[in-house]
């Protein structure tokens, strides 16, 4: 069997999958076989991507050959960062914290400054 070169001990090669899909005789058959064949193309893609950063392409040149912005290509591809620990100690002292939330007020003036509207959430 080959393989995508991804994780060579666990996925079958695309065009395998393809041919699966090409096989199916009903069409639940042919979703599943579609889902895996997906699923397949997105590791190779993740990879590749990872591939063409480690050897310095630029998230430009990466979003050019998907076919996105670099942005979108950042966005889908870049490595989430580590969720930061939960501090141990509140930012606010016991004693400064309070459940009254602050009132809103918003007033509209005119371009000399002269206010014509004041609003005000309680």
């Amino acid at each position: 069997m080959m393989t995508t070169g991804v994780d060579d001990t666990r996925q079958p090669s695309l065009t395998a999958l393809a041919a699966q899909v090409d096989a199916a005789r009903g069409s639940l058959d042919r979703l599943a076989a579609l889902r895996a064949l997906t699923a397949a193309a997105s590791d190779v893609e993740r990879a590749t991507v990872e591939q063409a950063r480690a050897a310095g392409a630029s998230w430009g040149l990466v979003g050019g050959a998907l076919g996105v912005s670099k942005q979108a290509a950042a966005k889908r591809h870049q490595p989430k960062p580590e969720p930061a620990e939960p501090d141990a100690t509140p930012a606010v002292p016991a004693e400064r914290r309070t459940s009254v939330k602050p009132k809103a007020a918003w007033t509209v003036t005119l371009p000399g400054g002269r206010p014509v509207l004041r609003l005000r959430k309680d």
